[in-house]
């Protein structure tokens, strides 16, 4: 993730001006195989978005 300007499509479809600052991400998701499923990419408002993360550790869990 990191930020970009929001494009004349991008702006419109976030309902914010041409130029507005963005933030933009990409996911990749792979199987077992490590074989690509799924790409993705999409352009979130800044103003508008909060981001939570979780972090755990499960290695205990593998043992």
């Amino acid at each position: 993730m990191y930020p970009a300007p929001l494009n004349g499509d991008q702006a419109a479809e976030l309902n914010v001006v041409a130029g507005a600052p963005g933030l933009f991400l990409t996911r990749t998701s792979y199987d077992q195989n490590d074989q690509v499923v799924e790409f993705d990419q999409e352009f979130w408002r800044h103003d508008i978005i909060e981001i939570a993360l979780e972090v755990v550790n499960n290695a205990a869990d593998s043992e």
